[in-house]
């Protein structure tokens, strides 16, 4: 319910600029109040996201003759739209508010109640029906007259806000006659706007009305709102900045844990257990094997495989060799695991014989490599790393399917160096330390399974593989990371709201090694987001995209901490990440602008495979460097 209180700001419209809207206003055969409009309508479009704009105005009312000797109050409100749908220029928004506003003008004696009434929108003690935002243009006169024995002046009351924004106007004329400048005033609600916002939109305004006149055949949204401080908060400190990435090749981020604590454990699977020395010799010997197989580098394979150990091995291998993984869940249909593979046209598939049978048909020209012959095939194979291959930085670590949610299931390619700073960055938002044992549950073809893999290998922590089945049950998944000691887990956010659920509900025993939960995917409920608090264990919302490496931006809530807001932030940028919030002409919006999140940066796929018009249309060029 609008509380009525307002305040306003002052402003000024230099003598040059009112000049130039004047002489706009001639070419197009309008009025400067119409160009002032269509300046401020281009404005509201630009933060709203609107392309219907509507403003009030007031109208004196006095357009009969015979009024004119009568005194009364005959002043009445007019309801002024503006369409900036398809992008015109200014000349062109100017002659749509001219046209609009004639229209308007031929009705202004039917009075705002009646029009209201008739209309009969929906009510709201919030707002003032059918606009929200008033525009007035008045004479600036200075409104002193004499009585014998009385002085006089003009004064300003405020009074309160009748309305969200309301921008009055009061052009000067010089005693030559020509446009001396406009003093003017943005009144504005307090219940929805603070000081220091209102001076801002008064900025932008400032710098639209500049805009339009430098050049009417420009378009709104190629006009600079935002001022250097603000545009640089946006693109630099809150956008993300750019660090060198090591120059080296993933495999290289496991070996060195191999070489410093080759007895630590790697890889937890039921009663079997890994070391680090163990996983890499078993991970070298298929290295080879693959090598000999596929000479060259940057050939896809596909790896048809359940979580397990031997998933684990199979994409370090495929690394090694100088190659890209392609982790498929074996649960998928096999017609969807076909055409994947066709699509794909990966030279090798490694999988259960049963399983490659029905998914290699003589349309995908790949080779079967099945589990079940593959360790006598490469028992004899040397323990040791295979030969270093040339390394570039651009060449495919791995590729991922969409899930084909918003059209058909697309390959992204992820680069060597995108999964390399991608691994490190996220040791570093997880804080993992060999001490960590992190629950691999992710299914092989869903992108989360490399944060889940590849950070934890990064950090010499060890990656429990639990039975299948865990998260049938949140009993059967705290009883999982109890018996392992688990530190870390990963879940989607539906999961996360079952286990909060139950977990607090039933008052279950949170297992105590569990230092953080990562959740990401979907809306957060905020009522078991503050349930969640007393669980003692830290949250990491974790946001990002499939065709940007997975994890863009992240947000920590500290055990203890409180939200505090209506909707889970989905944080900052992370690791060479960076994040922009643009309009439909890929120019940043100001904060608290809707818009849409364009990304950027090391962690951008090299686009879809074998798709090179959708990735020019998806993959689009940064604007800023």
């Amino acid at each position: 319910m609008s509380s009525y209180a307002g305040a306003s700001v002052d402003f000024t419209v230099d003598a040059g600029t009112h000049g130039a809207l004047l002489a706009v206003a001639r070419r197009h055969h309008a009025t400067v109040f119409m160009v002032v409009q269509a300046a401020l309508a281009a404005l509201l479009s630009r933060l709203s996201g609107s392309s219907d704009i509507a403003l009030g105005s007031p109208v004196a009312g006095r357009s009969d003759e015979g009024l004119d000797d009568l005194v009364g109050f005959f002043v009445n409100t007019l309801v002024l739209r503006t369409d900036t749908s398809g992008d015109p220029t200014f000349a062109e928004l100017i002659d749509r508010v001219r046209e609009a506003d004639l229209a308007a003008y031929a009705h202004q004696d039917l009075p705002f109640d009646r029009l209201v009434e008739h209309l009969n929108p929906t009510r709201s003690l919030a707002h003032n029906p059918l606009f929200q935002v008033m525009l007035s243009f008045a004479d600036d006169v200075d409104g002193q007259f004499a009585l014998d024995g009385l002085g006089t002046e003009a004064a300003t009351v405020m009074a309160g806000a009748n309305f969200d924004l309301l921008f009055a106007f009061s052009p000067r004329t010089g005693t030559d006659g020509q446009p001396a400048g406009m003093t003017a005033e943005l009144e504005y609600a307090t219940d929805l706007y603070t000081e220091a916002g209102a001076r801002r939109l008064v900025d932008r305004l400032q710098r639209m009305l500049g805009a339009l006149v430098a050049d009417c055949d420009r378009r709104p949204h190629e006009a600079d709102i935002l001022g250097a401080d603000e545009r640089r908060e946006l693109l630099t400190e809150l956008g993300g900045r750019t660090a060198p990435v090591p120059d080296i090749d993933v495999p290289e981020l496991f070996e060195r844990q191999a070489r410093d604590t080759p007895d630590a454990p790697a890889v937890l699977a039921g009663d079997t257990t890994l070391t680090y020395a163990e996983l890499d010799a078993r991970a070298n010997r298929l290295a080879h094997h693959l090598a000999a197989r596929l000479p060259g580098t940057g050939t896809t394979v596909a790896l048809v495989l359940e979580p397990s150990t031997e998933l684990v091995v199979a994409l370090l291998a495929v690394l090694k060799a100088g190659h890209a993984f392609l982790p498929l869940d074996p649960k998928l249909p096999p017609d969807r695991l076909r055409r994947i593979v066709r699509d794909s046209k990966v030279r090798l598939a490694v999988g259960r014989a049963a399983l490659l049978e029905s998914v290699l048909d003589s349309r995908s020209a790949c080779t079967a490599l099945p589990t079940e012959t593959l360790a006598d095939a490469v028992a004899t194979m040397p323990a040791t790393a295979p030969p270093e291959r040339p390394f570039r930085g651009d060449q495919p670590a791995c590729v991922f399917y969409t899930s084909g949610s918003t059209g058909q299931p697309k390959g992204v390619v992820f680069t060597r160096r995108a999964v390399v700073d991608y691994t490190l960055t996220m040791v570093g938002e997880f804080a993992l330390t060999p001490a960590d044992r992190i629950l691999q549950v992710a299914s092989p073809g869903f992108d989360v399974l490399l944060e889940e893999v590849l950070p934890t290998l990064a950090a010499g922590a060890a990656l429990v593989v639990p039975e299948p089945g865990v998260l049938s049950s949140v009993v059967g998944l705290n009883h999982c990371l109890a018996e392992y000691g688990v530190t870390g887990v990963e879940l989607t956010t539906a999961f996360w709201h079952e286990w909060v659920h139950e977990t607090t509900g039933q008052h279950l025993a949170v297992p105590p090694s569990l230092r953080f939960v990562a959740v990401g995917g979907e809306r957060i409920q905020p009522e078991l987001l503050r349930r969640f608090g007393a669980t003692g264990v830290e949250l990491i919302h974790v946001y990002g995209l499939t065709e940007a490496t997975v994890t863009s931006t992240v947000w920590h809530l500290r055990p203890g901490e409180e939200c505090g807001r209506r909707e889970i932030p989905i944080g900052g940028p992370v690791g060479n990440a960076r994040v922009f919030v643009l309009d439909g002409g890929l120019s940043p919006v100001p904060v608290g602008v809707e818009g849409e999140l364009y990304v950027a940066g090391v962690g951008l796929a090299r686009g879809y495979l074998g798709r090179s018009g959708l990735t020019a249309g998806r993959f689009v060029a940064c604007p800023f460097g």
